[in-house]
């Protein structure tokens, strides 16, 4: 007795110190440039300042883009992101940071609820391995940084996905479902609604009719209990739905499914189309390093499909996949929802009945990607210095320095280490340290810190420069024109406004002003990169000096 109790008590410590390692290890990776990033845009500032303006109107139902509704997501993310930034203390004045803790959080969680489900599909060692596959994947170490739905939408995904494991088990057993996992499946599933839509519902369905198939029994959808997904959606999503179609006077069902997700059906949506194929050519660069085992993880749980794990996993991410591959629109993060099977997947290569399924073939092929997304990176790490016109020097080194560390590391056999460091090389170095320096790329940033430099402090009108970086960080009350005349005229109408004015638009405004009998003295000027389109930027900021006579 006193045996069995030394040797749990030793299971529990060994346990315990794990969840720790990973929670750690997930937060060094996570955490830097959350405080540091300026707004990225566009999706991110649209999002935060939306969730800004909730706290600003103490409405929570019209969600607004200065005066613009945004009614192309549902509300939940920005529910999360307005009681972030309030309970962070300074209500809506909060600098980017306290909105992107959801999606902090929600990175978070869904490593924790992998390494669980691994757990329950491979024992603790394929768990641990799981989460910290997850943890090192490029994709989730950029949206567990950015204030938008990703992060959060996958910690439901893989909430509900751990739910429906324990049903599909049960129901190949021939058992009945644990309530409590039918009851979370459908929580997961209408929170995730909430947050983005249907996603998490076609990563589930998709799921279910695959093992349907696989399997010869469609007995599976009756496991689910589907009366109880309509009480959860009836008490979760129902309320808000006709609300929000009472507020909009039905413009919600317009905008977020004519105009956002059958449009992305459709065809390439804001300049994002791409052919089938896309998202598996740049998988060197979006799973990197964690593509190293992925490769032969999915050939071996191919090759061991007969096996219910592995069904399960391969039925969670390959369907998905294929749909988002014949999509249209495409954006790097559309395959997030696939990427805790993939890992999962690389959990269970050590398990005798999968390990022996992988080919020799399957890790030469893992490794030449992990080298192709190394060298992506290197070349990444040099270029956006040299593009935001600054020195490309350093980051070459330090990029080269801890790439070949990370090789030596996996030459040894050390080979968890080399992905861990691979990892800090986007996470840290990448997104932490280096870019938050590089002005260049954040020209609205330099803008708020001239207007303060100069004691600018009136609302701004802006001709020409229209990111929404520039309204996070000014507020609502900026103007943003496209055209020069027009800044010119509502500078004057306005008098003490400071103008900023692109240098495509400056020949417009300077002329419009000198025809209305005034002139405009340069304060600053900006030079900078139009992260969305790489154009470079050219900008003025002006104080209108002569009013019209």
């Amino acid at each position: 007795m006193k045996t069995a109790m030394i040797a749990a008590s030793g299971f529990f410590q060994r346990s315990a110190v794990a969840w720790l390692l990973l929670f750690l290890g997930a937060l060094v990776l996570f955490v830097p440039g959350v405080f540091t990033l300026p707004p990225t845009d566009r999706d991110e500032p649209r999002f935060a300042q939306a969730s800004r303006q909730m706290l600003e109107d103490g409405d929570y139902l019209n969600i607004r883009f200065q005066d613009e509704a945004r009614l192309n997501k549902p509300a939940g993310i920005y529910w999360l992101q307005a009681a972030s930034a309030y309970l962070a203390g300074s209500g809506w004045a909060n600098p980017i940071w306290p909105y992107r803790m959801p999606s902090l959080l929600g990175a978070l969680a869904a490593v924790a609820l992998t390494a669980r489900l691994g757990q329950r599909l491979g024992g603790n060692g394929a768990g641990w391995r799981a989460g910290a596959l997850l943890t090192f994947t490029a994709l989730l170490l950029v949206e567990a940084r950015l204030a938008k739905t990703d992060a959060v939408l996958l910690a439901l995904v893989v909430a509900a996905q751990a739910a429906l494991w324990t049903i599909y088990r049960a129901h190949r057993e021939e058992l009945e479902a644990p309530a409590r996992a039918v009851q979370a499946f459908w929580i997961a599933q209408a929170a995730a609604v909430l947050i983005k839509g249907p996603i998490a519902l076609m990563v589930s369905g998709l799921t279910v009719l695959t093992l349907a198939a696989a399997d010869r029994d469609v007995r599976l959808w009756r496991a689910l209990r589907p009366m109880w997904g309509a009480v959860w959606f009836g008490l979760l999503v129902v309320p808000w739905v006709v609300a929000i179609h009472r507020a909009s006077d039905g413009a919600f069902w317009h905008d977020a499914v004519a105009r956002d997700l059958l449009a992305k059906a459709a065809r390439g949506q804001e300049s994002h189309g791409a052919p089938p194929g896309a998202h598996l050519l740049v998988t060197p660069l979006t799973l990197w390093p964690a593509v190293l085992l992925l490769v032969p993880a999915l050939i071996a749980c191919w090759r061991s499909r007969a096996q219910p794990a592995a069904r399960f996993l391969l039925a969670w991410a390959l369907p998905f996949w294929v749909v988002y591959e014949l999509i249209p629109t495409k954006l790097p993060h559309y395959i997030l929802p696939t990427v805790p099977a993939l890992c999962l997947m690389a959990g269970l290569m050590r398990s005798a009945s999968v390990a022996s399924k992988v080919p020799r073939w399957s890790r030469w092929v893992g490794g030449a990607l992990w080298g192709l997304g190394a060298a992506l990176w290197l070349v990444l790490a040099g270029w956006l210095p040299h593009w935001a016109g600054e020195s490309a020097v350093v980051p070459l080194l330090m990029t080269a320095g801890m790439l070949g560390v990370a090789v030596w590391l996996m030459a040894r056999a050390h080979t968890w280490l080399g992905l861990a460091l691979s990892a800090a090389l986007p996470a840290v170095w990448i997104l932490g340290i280096s870019l938050p320096h590089l002005d260049g790329l954040w020209p609205s940033r330099e803008v708020a810190r001239h207007l303060e430099r100069q004691g600018l402090t009136a609302p701004l009108i802006t001709a020409g420069y229209t990111e929404p970086s520039l309204v996070f960080w000014l507020g609502r009350q900026t103007t943003r024109l496209s055209e020069g005349d027009e800044a010119a005229r509502l500078a004057l109408q306005a008098p003490g406004r400071p103008v900023l004015v692109d240098a495509r638009r400056k020949a417009d405004f300077l002329a419009t002003l000198t025809a209305l009998g005034a002139s405009a003295e340069p304060v600053a000027h900006i030079q900078g990169r139009q992260v969305n389109g790489g154009d470079w930027l050219r900008l003025t900021l002006y104080r209108v000096t002569t009013e019209v006579k």
